[in-house]
């Protein structure tokens, strides 16, 4: 294997370019909604428990209230594929494959969701096995993290959720971890910064969702990072990266990093919930 070659590709793994721009101003960000029997009793816009299906004004049986309701922890499953999009502007895609992924956390009212982990199992970058340190190989997680809802396009409904680091938002790591490209030596990657995977928006009220993160038109733009960098109301962020190897003297290189992004989708269940 020419090892020169491998870690120079390897070193953009999981990395983004930095990116500036000023936040479109909107309307109110999205916010947790959950059905309830109305109080006093017969006085809601609703006639069923998933407040679908509209009453008379005033006289259903529920309501639909802002809020989480009981807090239910939600669970997340995706399948195998692309878990993460790397990519050097003019010469290289890269990607760390997993057979599968899954999710765990809680949403926070108004509007937020808390103690989230995204955890991946038998990952490999170049055929290389990948693993997050205290981790059996193959696994990679992510830290802690915590987000906000917001509007991707309020006018077509389209909500997405962002996640950063929940001690340190935005500036914190968001995930840490190595592969051994060559026997014995471990190239370190570590994220920080924010991003943002899209969501079911309006409708009925729902126990499932999907959260898609996809790079779509992002990645056509050799500038520009490849998951969305902002909501309609305001910027998010992006994922900067660092790398470690021999190669680099073990210093945490490249300044401002390289870009990339997810890609993948999860299956959620959790408390029965609507975004509006």
């Amino acid at each position: 294997m020419r090892r020169a070659g491998l870690l120079a590709v390897a070193a953009a793994a999981v990395s983004l370019c930095g990116f500036s721009s000023a936040a479109v101003a909107s309307a109110a960000p999205p916010a947790w909604h959950y059905c309830a029997k109305a109080t006093p009793k017969n006085t809601g816009s609703y006639s069923d428990k998933s407040c679908s299906l509209a009453s008379e004004p005033g006289k259903g049986s529920y309501e639909l209230f802002a809020g989480v309701g009981k807090g239910k922890a939600f669970k997340g499953k995706g399948g195998s594929g692309r878990q993460i999009l790397i990519v050097i502007p003019g010469k290289a895609e890269l990607h760390l494959e997993c057979a599968k992924s899954a999710l765990t956390g809680h949403p926070v009212a108004p509007s937020g969701v808390k103690g989230v982990v995204i955890t991946y199992s038998k990952c490999t970058m170049l055929g290389a096995p990948c693993k997050s340190e205290g981790s059996p190989k193959g696994t990679v997680h992510t830290e802690t993290l915590s987000g906000e809802l917001g509007w991707l396009n309020k006018v077509k409904g389209m909500a997405g959720v962002s996640l950063s680091n929940e001690v340190s938002p935005g500036t914190g790591y968001v995930v840490m971890f190595g592969c051994e490209f060559n026997p014995g030596e471990v190239v370190g990657f570590r994220s920080f910064g924010a991003f943002i995977g899209e969501i079911a928006t309006t409708g009925a009220v729902g126990k499932e969702f999907l959260l898609d993160y996809s790079t779509g038109q992002y990645v056509e733009e050799p500038n520009e990072p490849t998951n969305p960098p902002e909501f309609e109301e305001r910027f998010v962020g992006t994922l900067q990266s660092e790398y470690n190897s021999v190669e680099s003297g073990f210093e945490w290189v490249p300044p401002g990093g390289l870009r990339g992004g997810l890609e993948h989708g999860l299956a959620v269940k959790g408390e029965a919930l609507s975004i509006s």
